[in-house]
């Protein structure tokens, strides 16, 4: 990962970015005092890291040219671990489940794609690894983009670009790992690509069900566009579905949301257009693809979080707006994004309002015809039910007049002093 990692711990808002190419910078935001800013220096360039905010600390997996390393907080200090050193490690990844915390990185070494858990419990390092082998008659093979989400029951679930230059091909391989038994995993191919496009923006999430979900962009270099592709993870056989073809822009990376049943899946573009399509079943169809416009100066940017369920911690991509008080995107910023713009300048203030007005006024006006069967349908079940519930009123009067004339009867036979007793009548 890339991204500017960000966590809240009570008021303090924690900032972590990489200011250089070989420092990574630890900024605290308190209300009413200035930040408190940390900084490591390290030997090598950083190529990506992955943080994780902990209940014991700040943990961060640092990729660098030449070796792999774990920084962590202790005692208001920090420590330094170095993992791996090899300029063939790739595609880090750390997560925690119960009491032991997963470090996991991906080796292409001899034609072999080695992929490697390392885990830590109660002080002790243990060591896990499964491989695969990579045919190609030649060249060598590398891995240029990864993406991971962590499942339940220590599932890990990994999505990698393996790219061979001489051949100008990209595979997308999605791997899934039991963290406790990491020589059973499962590789499935997803597609390939020959062209040599550059890094695919690839995308992983969870939904409340713990249903996994994947999303890729592929750029298209002769249309100077990007092709977006969406699969399920939980299928035996997972099948890509193509969602939407952008052209004349820049890939990014794709964002999920879910929420009652629904789930949607964005595209931020590089002019502040956002793309979106929805699907109402699990990602088998979609709707066609919507955009809205929030102005060339959006203020939405990528982070990283620590995502928290249960017993894990794990790190996620999110997509969310402010500096430094930060929010997640979601639902409620399709409708209302401006209210939460305090900074922004009218022009873009002005513009997202109108387009979203424009956006629910063709909404409300493709859906009042609907509205206005919905409710003469409501109006003429209503005058139904009245009508049958003013027959019930009359057989209820009608009743009640009987039961008086009943009454009326019984009081005079029970009055009457030369006629015997109704049941001594009987009897005789």
């Amino acid at each position: 990962m890339e991204h500017s990692a960000f966590h809240r711990i009570s008021s303090e808002l924690h900032w972590l970015s990489k200011t250089t190419t070989r420092k990574l910078t630890h900024v605290v935001h308190c209300k009413n005092l200035p930040p408190s800013i940390t900084s490591w220096s390290l030997k090598g360039s950083i190529c990506d890291y992955c943080a994780l905010y902990l209940p014991e600390g700040l943990f961060i997996l640092v990729r660098t040219v030449d070796e792999l390393l774990l920084l962590r907080e202790a005692n208001q200090a920090w420590l330094e671990l170095r993992l791996a050193t090899s300029r063939n490690v790739t595609a880090p990844y750390i997560c925690k489940e119960g009491e032991s915390i997963y470090i996991s990185y991906v080796m292409v070494e001899e034609g072999k794609l080695r992929f490697v858990v390392r885990s830590l419990a109660s002080g002790v390092w243990n060591s896990q690894e499964a491989g695969r082998k990579l045919h190609s008659p030649q060249g060598q093979w590398k891995v240029k983009q990864s993406a991971f989400s962590l499942g339940d029951a220590h599932m890990l679930y990994g999505l990698l670009q393996l790219h061979i230059e001489e051949e100008q091909l990209d595979i997308l391989v999605c791997v899934r790992i039991n963290l406790l038994d990491v020589q059973s995993a499962h590789w499935q191919e997803l597609g390939r690509h020959y062209g040599g496009t550059g890094d695919w923006q690839l995308s992983l999430a969870r939904d409340e069900g713990n249903l996994h979900h994947a999303s890729w962009g592929i750029p298209i270099d002769d249309s100077h566009g990007c092709h977006y592709y969406y699969c399920t993870l939980h299928a035996m056989r997972p099948r890509p579905v193509l969602v939407w073809k952008e052209e004349g822009t820049q890939s990014s990376v794709p964002h999920f949301i879910f929420g009652n049943g629904l789930m949607l899946l964005l595209f931020m573009r590089e002019d502040g257009h956002m793309v979106y399509g929805i699907s109402l079943d699990q990602g088998r169809h979609w709707q066609r693809a919507n955009w809205i416009s929030f102005g060339d100066k959006s203020s939405f940017l990528f982070t990283q979080i620590t995502g928290v369920r249960d017993e894990q911690y794990y790190p996620m991509t999110a997509l969310g707006v402010g500096d430094p008080e930060y929010r997640i995107f979601n639902w409620f910023d399709l409708c209302c994004p401006w209210l939460f713009w305090q900074n922004e300048n009218p022009y873009v203030l002005h513009h997202a309002l109108e387009a979203q007005l424009s956006y629910l006024h063709s909404l409300i006006k493709e859906k009042a015809a609907d509205w206005v069967y919905e409710v003469t349908h409501l109006a003429e079940q209503k005058a139904a039910i009245d009508q049958q519930l003013q027959r019930i009123m009359v057989q209820w009067e009608t009743l009640e007049h009987k039961e008086k004339e009943l009454e009326s009867r019984l009081r005079l036979l029970a009055t009457a002093d030369d006629m015997e007793h109704l049941p001594l009548r009987h009897i005789r």
